[in-house]
Parts: structure tokens; sequence; C-alpha cells
């Protein structure tokens, strides 16, 4: 039996697929292959670790609050949150299914960033919207593919009109040094190509958090999770984000989320389109870089919840632990896929080019 297939059959996903770490009563804890100290991630881990082995090339995952993106950072690989209805995502399990205030999408995970431009357009050269309802009728837009080439090409040129903008603290939870390392490498390598950078101070992110993880994760009191895991009777991990039995939302209350949600996008939206007038571009910024989460691939049983005394971390970490762990960072956009995939893959190598430098 081959690695791909075992793990495959096994399901080498976490119970609930709503931890961030890769563990299930099958086969138990998933270790990072770069480290085995540390986690591989999750909930996409077992993908993850499989590509990072080189015993997949590419895959595909499921992400709603990280779970591409925490595997792909943690394996030192490239993986795509993509945006709501761009995806087909018809007959992939879920949790929560129904809940449709944050909807989680598929996404791909590979070694590069032009790895995943090429899934995204042969997955839309099938045109889903004709098997899919929830996808949008949107084929891959090479055009756009172009014109940001012609940008970077520009900018190359001594000529660049890319502006970007770099989120350090999202008012929820500091970051670890090292994290804070790469971000100081993402924003020396944009300028040392020209390109402007702002600061990224958007409406509040403790909204966003609220919002998502005290109401929408947890509207049904966690009903759904316990009704799956009482399916076999196996206990549950400690690893799982909703552990406890909670009261259901009514009617009302999820109406009431949804306009909250509503209102908070466009209060977002705007103070996006209000960066026009800082690039001096007359367009706002082409992408926010911010962490992945706030630290490196975590220590197996030692992770500990941020709270509000909690204004600082560096005292929580041994650096000999890390050493040589991937940071991961998140290069956000709006609803193309094609521009940001394009950008991730200049700025990918050429901040990998920054971070030999400072080695």
């Amino acid at each position: 039996m081959t690695p791909v297939v075992g793990l495959t059959k096994a399901s080498c996903v976490p119970a609930t697929l709503v931890a961030t770490e890769m563990i299930n009563n099958v086969i138990g804890y998933t270790w990072n292959p770069k480290n085995r100290l540390l986690s591989s991630g999750g909930s996409s881990g077992g993908k993850g670790v499989l590509i990072a082995m080189r015993a997949s090339p590419a895959g595909f995952g499921t992400d709603i609050g990280g779970s591409v993106r925490i595997p792909a950072g943690f394996n030192n690989l490239f993986g795509l949150r993509s945006s709501s209805g761009r995806i087909p995502y018809q007959g992939a399990a879920n949790s929560i299914d129904g809940q449709n205030t944050i909807l989680s999408v598929i996404g791909p995970l590979a070694p590069t960033a032009r790895s995943l431009s090429m899934l995204c357009r042969a997955v839309l050269d099938q045109e889903p919207w004709y098997h899919d309802p929830l996808v949008l009728e949107l084929p891959w837009r090479e055009a756009i593919v172009d014109e940001t080439r012609a940008l970077i090409e520009q900018a190359r040129a001594g000529l660049s009109s890319l502006a970007f903008a770099i989120m350090h603290y999202n008012g929820v939870a500091r970051v670890h040094p090292l994290v804070a390392r790469g971000l100081k490498l993402v924003e020396q390598t944009l300028k040392r190509l020209g390109h402007l950078v702002i600061a990224w101070d958007p409406p509040s992110h403790v909204t966003a958090h609220k919002l998502a993880v005290s109401k929408t994760f947890n509207m049904d009191g966690g009903a759904d999770l316990r009704h799956h895991l009482g399916l076999s009777g196996e206990p549950q991990a400690p690893q799982v984000i909703i552990n406890t039995a909670g009261p259901q939302l009514p009617a009302s209350e999820i109406a009431a989320l949804n306009v909250a949600k509503r209102e908070y996008q466009k209060r977002y939206m705007g103070y996006w389109n209000s960066t026009a007038t800082l690039t001096g571009t007359g367009c706002p910024v082409n992408g926010v870089f911010c962490p992945l989460v706030p630290h490196v691939a975590v220590i197996p049983g030692q992770y500990d919840f941020v709270v509000a005394a909690d204004q600082h971390v560096e005292w929580d970490y041994n650096a000999d632990t890390y050493d040589g762990a991937p940071v991961g960072v998140q290069l956000l956009g709006r609803l193309q896929e094609e521009k940001m995939l394009t950008l991730a893959d200049y700025l990918g190598e050429e901040i990998a080019r920054e971070a030999r430098r400072a080695c």
C-alpha cells in the first residue's frame, strides 16, 4: 500500500474538521515531516504532509478559518483559500453543513504558487457552474494574469505602480518573534523592489473574531459536531475548537448575525477602497500581507489560549525547537485569484531570495 493510498483510506484529517492540528482516532497525531517536534497543521494536514514529503504533487483541502492555509504554511507550501463561489464544493464533506454566514471553500495546496494557478485553471476549465449551483460563472481570466505580469515587468524596469499594505498586529494576538521577522523580510523585499508599502489599519479584527468564532462557528451550540462524534462513540480530541454544549441561536439571532457580518464587510470594503488616497496610483492597494497565524508550527500539546492579559508572547517559545521551521504569511486580495496567484509567484521568489541574503 502506498503512502498516498494509505492516508487517503484512513482519512488523514482531524475528526470534525474543526481543528488546526492533524489528529484523529484512526491514525493518531500527524507530525511535521520537516521537524518531528512540531505540528503539521490542519485540518488539511494529511495532504500538507504528503505534498511536503513529495508523496503527492499537489492536492485540495477545505478552508473556513485556515484549514488549507495553516498546513501550507507549516509545511513550507503554498495554499489558497479561494473566494467563496469560485471553486466547486459539491460532494465534499463539511462540518456544520447549512451554516451559510461564513462559507467553507475548497482550495489547492502545492509546492509553488504557479502550481496553484494551474490547478485553479484546470478546475474552472471544466465549467463547474453547471454542476454546483453555488459556483459563480466566472472562468479563469488569463487577461488578468497578463495585466498583472505587465505591472511586474514595469516594476522591474523601475516604474512600479504596485502598492501593498502590511498588518503586523490584528488587535487580537501579538506574533512570535519569528513571525515578526518574517513580516520584516516581506517589507524589506517590497521596498527593495520599489513598491509602495503602507500600514494596514482596518476596522477592528476583534469584531470579526467575535462574529466568526463566538457566533457563527457555534450557532448550533456544537450539535452537529456532537452528533457526528456520537455516531461512532469515539472520544473527542482536545484540539477540537467547539467542545462544549451550548444554546442554539434562534432564527432571529442568525438573521441579526448575518446583518452584522454584512455591515462589517461594508466597513472593511470602504477602508480597502480608501487606500487609493495613499498609494499614489489612484487605486487601492494590490494586496495585504499579514501573519498566517501569530506563531509558526505549534508544539503539540503545549498550546495555551491567548487572554487579554497576554500582551506579549516572546517568552513563551523555545527558539531551538523552532530552528529551521518555515514562517507563513498571507497575501490577501479581492475576488481575483488570477492576480493574487501571479503576485504570489513573483513575490514568493523575491522574498525567498531576501531570506537567503539575511541568513
